[in-house]
Parts: structure tokens; sequence; C-alpha cells
């Protein structure tokens, strides 16, 4: 069972089964501030989608792959089903756990639903951040030379706090700087020994 921040559903306008180009459709949305919305995936294999007491979504996964298909974006989920001439889909935003964030809830119930029919992950430049980061542990208290050190030469798998992202001075004329350095002949060298001087300092921070 996941729970989730919100749940909508693509409705009518009208009590045909099939939306043309001509025809009203909108999303009727939910949110889990007035009752908790969950998703269930049963092991016998059934799918459902609560808000409360109330069923929003139920199927039945037998053969599932025929009708179903889904797709997932970060922490988030689109589901259609279309048999005959029968179409629906609805849209699932997934709530993090204890231990787990939202993006990593939704990749769970993905790779799960992807047992019984197709889910197609789309990668976004949130999401390879978040899994680029997840793993990692950002840097608290006092930072130590070795811990810079560490990190800069990606010895580390640790993050640094946020004010080492900062750049409170001026890049305008950065490229003009770089461009200096690259010039000067001994440049080379001197990054060379600068380099050095960090696998020292990270050495002795793990000696």
């Amino acid at each position: 069972m996941w729970k989730l921040n919100k749940y909508a559903r693509f409705v009518q306008s009208d009590s045909s089964s099939i939306v043309t180009k001509d025809e009203k459709a909108e999303w009727e949305y939910f949110d889990n501030t007035t009752f908790p919305l969950e998703l269930t995936l049963a092991d016998r294999g059934h799918l459902l989608v609560s808000h409360g007491s109330t069923i929003m979504e139920s199927y039945n996964l037998t053969m599932s792959q025929r009708y179903l298909r889904g797709q997932s974006k970060g922490d988030s989920m689109i589901i259609f089903y279309h048999m005959q001439d029968v179409s629906h889909r609805f849209r699932i935003k997934f709530a993090a756990s204890e231990i787990k964030t939202s993006h990593d809830v939704c990749r769970e119930c993905a790779e799960k639903m992807a047992n019984y029919f197709p889910v197609k992950a789309i990668v976004t430049t949130e999401s390879v951040n978040h899994e680029n980061t997840s793993d990692k542990t950002i840097l608290h208290g006092e930072v130590t030379l070795s811990d810079l050190a560490n990190v800069v030469t990606r010895t580390s798998k640790n993050l640094l706090p946020t004010v080492y992202n900062n750049m409170p001075t001026d890049t305008t004329n950065i490229g003009v700087l770089m461009k200096l350095c690259l010039s000067d002949p001994s440049f080379p060298a001197y990054v060379e020994q600068v380099e050095k001087e960090l696998d020292n300092l990270a050495l002795n921070a793990n000696a």
C-alpha cells in the first residue's frame, strides 16, 4: 500500500464512453486533506485507489497487459485503461514515506505494477539529479579542510552544506580569467600541484 498526495481522473461531460475532439472533458482532482488517499496492489493481483472509504479505481490485473498501461515521471504516474470502446485515464502523485522520498515511492510502485502491465518511466533532469544525490549525505557542523578535499576530489559521497554552493563573487569576467590562466605556461603545473595537495589532504583524512 502506498500513500498518495493527489489523485485525478479524466471525466467526460456526457454519458458516452468515447471522448472525441469536439467533446468536452476535464480532470477531476482529489487530495488527502479531507480523507487519506491510498493505492493498494493486492498480492492476488488487484489494483485499488481509495479516498477514505470510497473506491476511486478498481482493476483486476489478470491479463491487464491487454488493457492497462502506465507512465511514471518523478513522483507521479498516469495510468491508461482501454478495452473495446471504453477508455479511461487517471493520475496519481505519491507521498513520501518515513524512509523514502516521493520519487523513490513512485519508482517502487512502478516496478511492482510492471509485473502486470507495461509501465514506461520518463526520465527528467529532476529525477536524474535526485538519483545522483539520494545516496549522499549533507555534511553538518564544522567542515574541515579534509572534508572539503574529499568532496572536491570526489573520494567522498558526502555533499557540502548549501553555503558552499553560493558564489558571491562576480562571475561576469570568469571566462577572461580562465583564458589568462590557460595562456600562462606555468598554469598546468600549478593545477597539478593543487591536485596533489588535495589528494594529500584527502589521504590524511582517511588515514
